[in-house]
């Protein structure tokens, strides 16, 4: 009742935990524990005040308590290597399918507490949730290109994934979507005699369908598959002589700043680094056209129209119109100064204060905006575990929002 009475809204904290602990098999055990020790009280009283999503990862996974428990483990980041071992033993446990959900269910549990207690920076939470999601991706890719290669023998050519968006900067929030492109290697047979763009079509659709798809243990994560060239109406894995193609001849001014973000997250590694190498040629060899600047202009406007004046993301003076400035001025210089071609703002913002492209009064007000509105935007989706970016409409639940970000 004392950490409950620490909290902005008491009730609704009492309510959820009185949920959490109707769930559990044995809830004395539970109880014991909570009685001796006061932090571990703090910590699962500001978690369901916090998070409706975390705490129903709590009720789904009982087990999960000990990363509650083990405050050590939230003090420091944890290493990708480190998280590719806790992956593979979950992935060895009895129930061997439920591996990928219960490490992406307990990372997330774990990098929540780090961000409510305040031991890690948006910038350092938005990172982390990108290790979590490039372990999952890297070991759900091996499983589809194994199950495709049972099929259609092993594939001499080379296949890559690009993260595109916030997975590109290393930038997840909870609940991010993962933005995703194929490519495959060219001018290169299948010994079995399937065509490349059918067999990596194949590995493309196993994945999507193991990321995405609901089961008895949730889902994995949501992904976003359209910003490869042509989109939905293209094929899904494509190559790289016709991502050139298209961004040279066919793409919009905006989808070349979102090539800024773009990097090889998984597959191939060395594949991965050429395809890395010709993206941030596309991006950044060639400056926009007045033209170009002007089609942006027109997009960012239809954006402010129809965005909600709650929205932390596209309303004015959101976080969307701050990535515009970094992204603009990446593309101005980017060509001549190799050391700016970063694809996460805060990064970015650094790197152009240091070549005098921003002064250093606006790029603090900048860097400061984002971060606000960032941790914002972070604690508004921890609450659901899903992506959006809206103020809640009602005034009590903003003030109750407000209390809870001190």
């Amino acid at each position: 009742l004392k950490s409950l009475g620490e909290l902005s809204d008491p009730d609704a904290a009492l309510r959820r935990l009185g949920q959490l602990l109707t769930e559990l098999r044995a809830p004395g055990a539970i109880y014991d524990t909570l009685h001796a020790d006061l932090a571990l009280c703090r910590q699962l009283t500001r978690l369901v005040a916090n998070s409706v999503f975390l705490t129903e990862v709590l009720m789904r996974d009982p087990g999960l308590f000990d990363v509650i428990g083990a405050r050590s483990d939230l003090e420091d980041p944890v290493p990708p290597a480190l998280l590719r071992e806790r992956l593979d033993e979950l992935c060895g446990a009895y129930d061997r399918e439920a591996g990928p959900y219960r490490f992406v269910s307990g990372e997330m549990l774990r990098i929540g507490m780090r961000d409510l207690f305040e031991y890690a920076t948006v910038q350092q939470i938005g990172e982390e949730l990108t290790n979590v999601a490039e372990t999952c991706l890297r070991f759900v890719l091996k499983r589809a290109m194994e199950t495709v290669a049972q099929r259609y023998g092993t594939a001499e050519p080379a296949f890559a994934v690009l993260g595109m968006g916030k997975l590109g900067g290393r930038e997840l929030g909870y609940g991010s979507d993962l933005d995703l492109v194929f490519v495959y290697e060219e001018n290169k047979d299948i010994a079995s005699g399937i065509s490349p763009v059918e067999y990596f079509t194949a590995v493309a659709s196993k994945l999507l369908r193991t990321l995405k798809e609901p089961t008895r243990y949730g889902i994995l994560y949501d992904v976003d598959a359209r910003l490869r060239p042509d989109g939905n109406k293209g094929v899904l894995v494509v190559t790289p002589s016709r991502m050139r193609e298209y961004y040279l001849d066919e793409a919009q001014a905006w989808e070349r700043l979102a090539l800024v973000k773009a990097r090889c997250v998984a597959g191939d590694e060395e594949f991965g680094g050429r395809l890395g190498e010709l993206v941030q040629a596309l991006a950044f060899d060639r400056p926009l056209t007045a033209g170009e600047l002007d089609n942006v202009e027109e997009m960012r406007q239809r954006i402010l129209a129809q965005a909600s004046p709650h929205d932390l993301k596209k309303g004015e003076g959101g976080i969307m119109e701050i990535e515009f400035v970094v992204r603009l001025l990446q593309l101005a210089h980017g060509q001549e100064h190799p050391e700016i071609r970063q694809g996460d703002a805060l990064g970015a913002l650094e790197s152009l204060t240091q070549l005098d492209a921003l002064e250093a009064e606006q790029a603090r007000q900048l860097r400061d905006a984002y971060l606000f509105l960032r941790r914002i935007e972070n604690r508004v989706r921890m609450m659901h575990g899903r992506s959006g970016s809206g103020l809640p409409e009602d005034p009590a639940e903003r003030t109750d929002l407000a209390k809870r970000l001190n």
